[in-house]
């Protein structure tokens, strides 16, 4: 068989995949740490057509005054994200302008979640205990 017999099929299917595939996308306080249990550890990633399990995670600093400053960081956080053939997926949290605000995110954690496919609304992160607990009551 002939390379370009061989090189055109793969052209299809790369193209045909990447027209399939949308993209997730966090701010810059949120990395995507993994997506269905595989680690990507990223601010942007293209996911396939279909629901994923994401697990993302918090990690700002906060200048409080000239001599004191602060990272707050979180645990995993995750969250269920159904993407659409094309679809631009953009999470973000509301502006936290300080370390208080940052602390009662965590608290009740939820991100902006922008779309190219939908309205624009809002989506709950759950804890590892949180995620377990609702996984168990589905069944």
């Amino acid at each position: 068989m002939k390379a370009s017999q061989l090189l055109l099929p793969t052209l299809l299917t790369l193209i045909s995949l990447q027209v399939n595939a949308g993209s997730l996308s966090v701010g810059d306080n949120l990395t995507i740490e993994s997506v269905n249990g595989k680690l990507v550890n990223a601010q942007q990633i293209q996911l396939d057509e279909g629901i994923h399990m994401v697990a993302l995670r918090f990690s700002d600093f906060y200048v409080i005054n000239a001599e004191d400053s602060s990272w707050v960081r979180s645990d995993p956080l995750f969250t269920r994200v159904k993407v659409k053939a094309g679809e631009q997926l953009e999470l973000n949290t509301s502006p936290l302008f300080s370390e208080e605000d940052a602390r009662a995110f965590l608290q009740a954690p939820q991100v902006n979640v922008q779309s190219n496919k939908r309205p624009d609304g809002q989506q709950v992160l759950m804890s590892q205990v949180q995620l377990i607990t609702q996984l168990f009551q589905e069944k």
